[in-house]
């Protein structure tokens, strides 16, 4: 049995705190790099698209806050605290988003992504219990821990989360070309961070409700730390 240790947020990769452009500056908008914010599409793995894009000039005018690929951001405020996606592409975010460029020598990818969904659920409960708007800011995100086995482990766990998750996301996709009084409620139960908007149908405006994550792959990740 491999041995778990606590690891540091921090101690995973390099951790950047996002920055926004100046919005009165047109020249910085409009581009073709994606900028994050909580406000995007969190609910699935990889962000392919965000609401707003900036310039080359945008990106050079908040310096160091340029994200590569397979980044892990996490949104670090308010009732979106928690929320985790891997970017596809250069990618710049928010100030109210931390990433982590992870460091591929010493971990793997998706085994984080995962265990960020972990901790997100602890982030997002204490929003949930604060009286004040909840922040967490980049040193206080780069104190938090997670479990981590070695390396050789990690990417084995990661590899079976990814391939479940694989598969619920063409499940879903089939799911959302359904006619509407095809869909079954119960679906929902494979999704972990889905809420069903009726008892009898998934479907909003004729999409099946926002994927937040699933309830086989938590069920699954807990069974494999516990092995």
């Amino acid at each position: 049995m491999d041995e778990w240790e606590k690891v540091k947020v921090g101690d995973i990769g390099k951790v950047i705190t996002g920055k926004t452009p100046k919005t009165y500056n047109s020249e910085y908008y409009g581009g073709n790099i994606p900028f994050l914010t909580p406000s995007d599409d969190m609910s699935v793995k990889y962000v392919r698209r965000t609401n707003k894009y900036i310039t080359e000039l945008g990106r050079l005018s908040v310096k160091n806050a340029t994200l590569p690929a397979n980044a892990i951001c996490v949104s670090c405020i308010g009732s979106d605290l928690g929320k985790v996606v891997i970017t596809t592409q250069e990618t710049v975010t928010n100030q109210q988003i931390n990433s982590i460029v992870v460091d591929t020598d010493k971990f793997d990818i998706d085994f984080v992504y995962y265990s960020m969904l972990e901790l997100g659920k602890v982030l997002n409960f204490h929003s949930k219990t604060s009286t004040a708007v909840p922040i967490v800011n980049k040193s206080s995100f780069s104190q938090y821990e997670i479990d981590c086995p070695k390396l050789n482990t990690q990417k084995r766990i990661g590899a079976i989360l990814s391939s479940i998750d694989k598969k619920i996301e063409e499940n879903n996709q089939i799911n959302n070309n359904l006619p509407p009084h095809l869909c079954i409620a119960r679906i929902a139960a494979t999704q972990l961070r889905q809420t069903s908007q009726t008892d009898g149908c998934l479907h909003t405006d004729d999409k099946v409700s926002g994927r937040d994550g699933n309830l086989e792959t938590q069920q699954v990740f807990s069974s494999l730390k516990a092995t």
